[in-house]
Parts: C-alpha cells; sequence; structure tokens
C-alpha cells in the first residue's frame, strides 16, 4: 500500500486505445477538406487573415528588445561569455520559430554545437538554432516528446543537450499542447466555400442580363441579328436598334444580394481574430467603437503578449543553462536572458513608491522587483546616511547663485511679507468672519458682502511701490550690462 503513493497508476499506457499505437494521436490534426485538397495546420496558416493575425500577434514579442541578466553569484567570466555566444545567435529568428508553439500546440528545436574559443579559452557554444516541423516528431504515452526517424522506421527518444521542446498549454492527457490553428480550420474552411460560391455569383449576376423585346411578325434571321446585337451589348455596352425593337435590363441591383456573402466572410474572419489574438479590434475597426472597447481589447493583447514572452524566455534560458553547464558544469545560479519594452517601467507606480517614502513608509526591494520589472542588479537602494549625503534641491539653487539683482527684489518682497500691510487686513477681517460662520455653505453665500468694507487703497498702494522698485532695478541692471559691454 505505502509502495502504491510513490508510483503513478494513472497512466497513457493502461488505456485500451494505446495497445494498437506506439504514439499518442495528435488531436490538434483535425480532417477537413479544402476544395481537392485536405486542410492541414500548415495551409490553414496560408490564409490571408490568418498570416495577418500571425504577424500581428508574433510582432508583439519580436518588437521588444532583450537582454541578458548576469547571476551575481557566479564566475564573471560565465555571464561575459554567455553575453557574447547569444550576440552571435540571430535570435530574431530563433524567437520567431519559438512563437510556432501556440499556433501548433509545440514546437520542437535542433541546437547544433561546435568547438569556439572565446578569451583563449575552449568552450562548446550553439552554432545553429533551428526549428523543425511538427510532423517529424510525436509523444509517446508517458508524454515523452519523440524524432520519427524515417530511415530506422523508430521513433528515438530525443538526446539530452540537443533539442528544445516548446508546450503551449500541453496537458497530461494532450501533450502535444493546444494548437491555436486547429481552432481557426472550420472558419477558413467555410470562408473558402464561400469565396468560391461568391465568385460565381459576381461572374453570374456582376454584368446585368439584357432582354430584348422584338416584334411578333419578326423572321428567324431577325431574331439571330438581335441576339447577336444584345451579346455585342454586354462587351461594348452600346447597341443600334430600330424603332420597334426594346431592351430591358434585369437584376440591375444586387449589392443587397452580395452582401450575405460579405458579412459572413466578416464572421469567419472575427472568429479567426479571436482564435488567434483573444480580440478582434487590433485587426478589425468594425462599424462602432469606443475608447473604453479599444482599451480593453489593447489589454488582452497584452496579456498574449506575456504569455508568448514566457515562453520563449523559458526556451532561451533553457538554452543558457544547457551552454553553462556544458562548460563550466552545475550552478546554483544562471545568467538569465529577458524580453521587454523599452517603457516596461511603471512611471504612476514610481512616483507612488516615492510618494511613500517621503510619507516615511519603507519599500522593501522584492516590491520594487515584483512591481516594476527591475532586476536586482538594475538598482541600489540607499540608507538614510547615503541620502543625506545627496545634494537637496534648496542647495541647488543657493542664495549665491542667484544675480544680485534677483537677491534685492527677493529681500524687498521678504520685507513686505514681514511687514504689517494691506493685504494682512484683508486676511484678517476673512478670517474673523469664517470663524463666526456655523456652516461652509452660508459662509460661501454671505463672504462677498465682505468686499464693499475691505480696504483696498492701502494694499494697492503697496503693490505699486514694490513694482516700481522692480522696474527702476531692472533698468539699472540693463544699463550696467550695456555699460560693462561697451567698455
Amino acid at each position: 500500500m505505502k509502495e502504491d503513493l510513490f508510483k503513478i497508476i494513472a497512466t497513457q499506457n493502461k488505456q485500451m486505445l494505446n495497445k494498437f499505437f506506439a504514439a499518442l494521436p495528435n488531436p490538434n490534426l483535425t480532417i477537413a477538406t479544402i476544395g481537392d485538397r485536405q486542410a492541414t495546420l500548415e495551409n490553414i496558416a496560408n490564409d490571408p487573415h490568418v498570416a495577418s493575425c500571425i504577424q500581428s500577434r508574433k510582432s508583439g514579442v519580436l518588437s521588444q528588445t532583450w537582454e541578458i541578466q548576469p547571476a551575481s553569484e557566479i564566475n564573471d567570466f560565465i555571464n561575459t561569455s554567455t553575453q557574447l555566444v547569444f550576440n552571435r545567435l540571430d535570435l530574431y529568428k530563433i524567437i520567431s520559430e519559438m512563437l510556432n508553439a501556440p499556433l501548433f500546440g509545440f514546437q520542437v528545436l535542433e541546437i547544433v554545437w561546435k568547438i569556439d574559443y572565446i578569451s583563449g579559452v575552449r568552450l562548446i557554444v550553439p552554432a545553429v538554432v533551428q526549428g523543425k516541423p511538427q510532423k517529424w516528431f510525436s509523444f509517446d504515452p508517458l508524454g515523452i516528446p519523440r524524432f520519427k526517424n524515417f530511415e530506422t522506421k523508430n521513433d528515438e527518444i530525443l538526446l539530452p543537450y540537443k533539442f528544445i521542446v516548446l508546450q503551449y498549454q500541453a496537458t497530461y492527457e494532450n501533450p502535444y499542447g493546444e494548437a491555436i490553428l486547429s481552432k481557426c480550420l472550420w472558419p477558413v474552411v467555410f470562408k473558402k466555400a464561400i469565396l468560391t460560391f461568391w465568385a460565381k455569383f459576381a461572374e453570374k449576376f456582376g454584368m446585368p442580363h439584357f432582354v430584348g423585346k422584338i416584334d411578333s411578325v419578326a423572321t428567324t434571321e431577325d431574331y439571330d441579328k438581335f441576339l447577336e446585337i444584345l451579346d455585342n451589348l454586354i462587351q461594348d455596352g452600346s447597341a443600334v436598334i430600330s424603332n420597334t425593337e426594346t431592351i430591358e435590363i434585369l437584376n440591375a441591383n444586387t449589392v443587397s444580394s452580395a452582401q450575405i456573402y460579405k458579412e459572413f466572410i466578416d464572421f469567419c474572419n472575427a472568429e479567426i481574430s479571436k482564435a488567434i489574438l483573444s480580440q478582434t479590434l487590433t485587426t478589425e475597426l468594425g462599424d462602432v467603437g469606443s475608447y473604453a472597447a479599444s482599451k480593453v481589447h489593447f489589454d488582452v493583447r497584452e496579456e498574449i503578449v506575456k504569455s508568448d514572452r514566457m515562453l520563449v524566455e523559458k526556451g532561451l534560458n533553457q538554452i543558457i543553462k544547457w551552454f553553462v553547464d556544458l562548460n563550466f558544469g552545475k550552478q546554483t545560479e544562471y545568467p538569465k536572458l529577458i524580453i521587454f519594452k523599452e517603457e516596461d517601467v511603471d512611471k504612476p507606480l514610481a512616483e507612488t513608491i516615492k510618494t511613500l517614502k517621503d510619507a516615511g513608509i519603507q519599500v522593501l526591494e522584492t516590491f520594487i522587483v515584483r512591481r516594476l520589472g527591475l532586476q536586482k542588479n538594475e538598482f541600489k537602494i540607499l540608507d538614510g546616511s547615503s541620502q543625506g549625503n545627496a545634494i537637496s534641491p534648496n542647495q541647488l539653487f543657493a542664495e549665491n547663485d542667484f544675480p544680485k539683482d534677483q537677491q534685492v527684489i527677493d529681500s524687498e518682497v521678504e520685507s513686505s511679507v514681514s511687514e504689517q500691510t494691506g493685504l494682512d487686513v484683508i486676511i484678517n477681517k476673512v478670517k474673523d468672519f469664517l470663524e463666526k460662520q456655523d456652516d461652509f455653505d452660508s459662509a460661501i453665500k454671505k463672504i462677498f458682502d465682505l468686499f464693499p468694507d475691505i480696504p483696498t487703497k492701502q494694499l494697492e498702494q503697496e503693490l505699486t511701490n514694490r513694482l516700481f522698485a522692480a522696474y527702476l532695478i531692472g533698468r539699472i541692471s540693463v544699463q550696467q550690462e550695456l555699460g560693462n559691454t561697451n567698455g
């Protein structure tokens, strides 16, 4: 009984189906036909709207930048050599191929290693990382990926340090992952069929039908001649007929009939957009929209981009780990590749942290790493003594840095503030009035009654004196500068 706790009992091997198959079937390969050929995930991706959505989804990650964060607990040469090795790789192509995993359910990339020298040290480095077709691989009942060797007719277990396997939302029951393109199968199939019907409709009803009426006493020769005139009318758009003959145009307006084809194709395209991008506004504007709706759709897109970015980082960091293990042995910490946007730092959140700090609330390092997206080696939290050595804004604008003329004006203002002025009388009147009121609303209604009793003459006189003094100081200063320049 106790031994059973340490082993797996419910396995794929014990299911009836797997007695007849060496590998699990891929549930993403739904069978359908497009015209005279069988639909596959590859030719589904050739649909113009599907291709546009794929490009949009991939560009969310490909448009971002990347860098390798050095590990703090290992030798610096390991960090440096890792950076140099990845600088030589075509990461744009590698990332693009890794992003096929969500589309096809999984993606296998083969690593070709070579011997190279970095700073005179002999190292095993990845020379090429190349994506391989999904049809070359399968998963056994234990969920282990295998290579279908068509030469030996055997399914071989993948060699360690040789293949990177990325799976998108894989489960125990379905190790092949969830292929997004399989959800686009029927919209693409139906759209192709509707396009065929629409093309026939346009060919048949795109040009109006002409009906000719001729005199009943006309001969067979007259009928044949008139029919030839109608045929020429379709090609040339003009015809010459007699007074006894008439031509009528049928089904000249077929727009409403053709609209149903367009609406169905638009519906299929919307389903494809939702399957690949989880939203529609980034590929289709629609008839109406709002900022709120577009914001929601953009947020959904950002979540998809973040998910893809994490999947790619997982694969690339596995390559880094293998490179370090092959050359330097197992490490307690490894360099880490991250993909990010330049404006990823949250400015409002940074301002909130500053406000908390000014209020005396200490923000811990773990919070900054988690919420701001910064790495530990990208910032340093200063203690009180370190902050005390910093230059304050007041020191940057010390009084000695101001011109003497400005100092005279400032001293004049300070003296006017310290003295009892007409402004102080006004403030005292308003203060006394407010203190006698019972509530704010009644105070606001009655405060305007004070203005006729406020003595403004003294305040006006003082302001006039100060402005005149500043004017004189300014003129004298300009004259002195002109004199120094001429001298």
